[in-house]
């Protein structure tokens, strides 16, 4: 899938905010999300400029909002971002 020169800056920026407070697990969410948004358009619809610095801040203040992750991981697997935990391993 291709995305927005927009999209892919938010996306690395979410990513570079995510890494800095370790919650890579939250970042899966924000970036479906944007993901979501992109692939709403119909064929031959042309793409609406997403808000860069509106989408940048709204995802630092989620993650802003967290315990840090470095300091206390169950904490950043509890509530609403639990699912995005890692699958169990396969046994060999």
């Amino acid at each position: 899938m291709s995305l927005s020169y927009d999209a892919d800056r938010i996306i690395r920026r979410a990513k570079d905010l995510a890494e800095s407070r370790g919650h890579l697990l939250v970042l899966g969410e924000h970036v479906a999300l944007l993901c979501a948004s992109e692939e709403r358009r119909t064929p031959g619809e042309p793409r609406l400029p997403l808000d860069v610095d509106r989408l940048i801040a709204e995802i630092e203040q989620r993650l802003s909002a967290l315990p840090s992750a470095k300091k206390s991981l169950p904490a950043a697997l509890s509530g609403d971002v639990a699912h995005f935990s890692a699958p169990p391993k396969r046994g060999r």
